[in-house]
């Protein structure tokens, strides 16, 4: 049995939505049964409501079942105070009570554990598995005691799952046995993708400067007039007028720019899938970005896109790299020679996911079967 303790909210709940993990946690679920294991997901996740939440049981899929802790009403500070302290009494009553010692416990890294699953491993010697999607001390400043102790958490597990190579590098210090899974590799269905007159181009995600939209609104100075330029996502009234000023600015030279706002769901699929190139530029020197690896590419890859993204060290350390269209710097104009550079290697994106699917499966056997 495989249980995996996350913040995690079923479709239509009134739990909290952890928001940037849950598609990435479904994957991880279906690769686990698909390799023939049972998974048990044990959420903290809390009542959005002013009412007590009982504790629930929800059959997700055949070998998938999501397991909620009862959650006190959200009314004021010291009710959520409560709210989390008793969350944790009931994760030590459920641990202590259902997990037995050859059972696997995968863990997502949350500052709000501390040290609670070491103690836990120390009492009931489970194969306990962490996952890393990122490192809070890397990147947040902070005078929390437990954030400035975070790699303290780091020596408990026996194995880890990281988010990308750099976190690998960072904190397995002791060579334990490690799998890295950089996104989801999963393609979604294509609806009658038909090939327009013009070769789109797409950035789809935050329009923070730093995150690359701009280098990318620049690049189209450098674009034949054959390809457009297409941005979505979300952003501050500040970012999404930046935005548009930048794209004012390019009007007459190169290729057309367009912001075409925000998509969400099916509909965000159905726009991904009339695009032919999706981009991923970010700036090389912001730390952030070090210690994150850039999700958008496997958005793109699972709905037919070819990708384009430029030289970075995470992306470098990748089993993705050698399918991406790498541009030689974020400067303008090399972004503009590495989408022109598509037309010449034309990359079956499904056959990419379809290998690195079957990889991870093989791996991650590794780590959650003693």
């Amino acid at each position: 049995m495989i249980y995996y303790a996350v913040y995690y909210s079923a479709k239509n709940s009134k739990r909290v939505k952890n928001y940037a993990g849950e598609d990435k946690i479904d994957y991880i679920c279906q690769a686990m049964n698909d390799i023939g294991e049972d998974v048990i997901l044990i959420s903290n996740a809390k009542t959005t409501q002013r009412k007590f939440a009982r504790s629930e049981s929800i059959q997700l899929s055949e070998h998938t079942k999501l397991l909620y802790f009862s959650s006190l009403p959200q009314i004021n500070m010291l009710i959520h105070v409560l709210d989390v302290l008793w969350g944790y009494i009931q994760l030590c009553i459920y641990v202590f009570l259902h997990v037995k010692k050859n059972d696997t416990v995968l863990v997502y890294h949350s500052l709000g554990y501390r040290g609670l699953w070491g103690f836990l491993r120390r009492i009931k010697n489970f194969n306990y598995v962490l996952e890393v999607e990122e490192l809070f001390q890397a990147f947040q400043a902070s005078t929390s005691g437990y954030k400035k102790k975070e790699r303290k958490v780091f020596k408990y597990p026996d194995a880890y799952l990281f988010s990308n190579a750099l976190l690998e590098e960072e904190i397995n210090t002791l060579n334990k046995p490690s799998v890295i899974i950089n996104g989801i590799y999963r393609r979604n269905a294509v609806e009658n993708k038909t090939k327009g007159e013009k070769i789109k181009v797409v950035y789809a995600g935050s329009l923070e400067k730093q995150k690359g939209v701009d280098y990318v609104i620049a690049s189209a100075r450098y674009l034949h007039e054959k390809y457009e330029v297409h941005i979505i996502g979300f952003g501050t009234n500040k970012d999404i007028a930046r935005v548009n000023m930048l794209i004012e600015k390019t009007k007459g030279v190169g290729s057309q720019v367009t912001y075409d706002g925000i998509y969400k769901g099916k509909e965000y699929l159905k726009y991904l899938q009339s695009c032919d190139i999706g981009i991923c530029i970010q700036d090389e020197g912001d730390e952030f970005n070090k210690y994150e690896y850039p999700s958008k590419i496997f958005s793109y890859l699972s709905n037919g896109l070819q990708v384009v993204a430029n030289d970075l060290i995470q992306l470098r350390k990748s089993d993705i790299f050698p399918y991406l269209h790498i541009a030689s710097s974020q400067k303008p104009k090399e972004v503009a020679l590495a989408i022109e550079s598509c037309s010449d290697n034309i990359l079956n994106s499904y056959e990419i996911l379809k290998i690195l699917d079957e990889k991870f499966k093989e791996q991650i056997k590794s780590i959650i079967r003693r």
